[in-house]
């Protein structure tokens, strides 16, 4: 009898590109996508691959619009917790933050990970400014 893994690549990849669905993004007609082909896609549009539902995107994906549209479409909690498991099976981690890069520093006060960019940003923070953080082994 096959057994169901919830690290299957069929379970925690995405539908859109068939890559690890790191940062998981819900569209309007309910299935995912990754934000690398979200990114991948701006100034068109993105149809999904399950319903061919089309969501247009704005040009610059820098743009306060499409920072928007990323916040609007929202995560799929379950999709995160999946492809951190999966993760983790490799010996990697994706960004508390942004999950769309893989975690490379350990803030030892927060208990938590993240990318170079969003370590940084950590560090900026007046609440966190003096938490001490830690290279994680590649």
């Amino acid at each position: 009898m096959a057994s169901w893994s919830s690290t299957s690549p069929a379970v925690s990849d995405c539908p859109q590109c068939g890559s690890v669905c790191i940062g998981s993004l819900v569209l309007p007609c309910g299935h995912l996508t990754c934000r690398k082909c979200l990114r991948d896609h701006h100034g068109s549009q993105l149809t999904c691959h399950t319903c061919q539902h089309r969501l247009p995107l704005p040009k610059d994906q820098g743009s306060a619009e499409f920072t928007s549209l990323v916040q609007q479409l929202g995560t799929d909690p379950v999709m995160v917790q999946l492809v951190n498991q999966r993760l983790r099976g490799q010996g990697r981690q994706a960004c508390l933050v942004c999950d769309n890069r893989d975690a490379t520093t350990l803030c030892h006060d927060c208990k938590e990970q993240y990318c170079d960019s969003c370590g940084k940003a950590h560090k900026k923070l007046g609440m966190s400014r003096d938490h001490v953080l830690q290279t994680l082994p590649q």
